[in-house]
């Protein structure tokens, strides 16, 4: 079995259990009889494996699966609400989740609308290894209105993912403000190397959103 597989079997088993919000394990094998990713037809998970991955999904994601024995033996997710208020959390689940999904109705794919996510992805890796060693980005982008394109050193504050666009936002170093560049019309970008320090006050929840200053 691969990693993928094994992942694919964890992400499943959380949503399961915290779907239910309490499920046995009789319940927990149904579900696995008739899951699409079951390719061999088992009829339950062996209480060793079961065992095996209520401790991977601890140390994967620090979620942590625990049994009520109040009535009937119950299987429950420790401090939910903590682990779903986490953002990041709460993205990478639902990205898995809805992977899981897709490949679990694959038949009904033409009857199932996504949002694309539009351009700039092919540079955060970039942009977050800037951000980690506090990192100027000297970025391609366009003047507005002409749209011709000029080469902005930025000092890359954060980044969000805003009606399935990527932006980042930081200061430019030339200007002095606080700007939202949109990552799709970034014609190039790279690591300066000079380094920079946040503002002691920082905090990416109390900027503007995106699309209401985008630069």
């Amino acid at each position: 079995m691969t990693n993928t597989d094994l992942y694919s079997r964890y992400i499943w088993l959380i949503e399961l259990i915290y779907r239910c919000d309490g499920i046995s394990r009789a319940q927990i094998n149904a579900a696995w009889a008739q899951s699409h990713l079951n390719v061999l037809g088992e009829t339950e998970i062996p209480e060793r494996t079961f065992h095996r991955y209520k401790i991977a999904i601890k140390q994967l994601f620090g979620i942590e699966i625990y049994s009520s024995r109040k009535e009937v033996s119950s299987y429950h997710i420790r401090d939910v609400e903590r682990v779903m208020a986490d953002p990041e959390m709460y993205w990478l689940l639902h990205s898995c989740v809805i992977g899981n999904f897709l490949r679990q109705y694959k038949h009904l794919r033409h009857r199932i609308l996504l949002e694309r996510v539009t351009g700039g992805r092919e540079y955060l890796a970039t942009v977050t290894e800037a951000m980690r060693a506090d990192c100027t980005l000297v970025i391609e982008y366009p003047d507005t209105p002409m749209s011709t394109y000029t080469m902005v050193e930025v000092e890359p504050y954060f980044i969000k993912l805003n009606h399935s666009r990527w932006f980042l936002v930081g200061r430019n170093v030339s200007t002095g403000c606080v700007a939202t560049y949109s990552m799709a019309k970034v014609r190039s970008l790279r690591c300066t190397g000079r380094t920079f320090v946040l503002p002691a006050d920082f905090n990416a929840a109390t900027y503007p959103a995106a699309d209401d200053c985008e630069a």
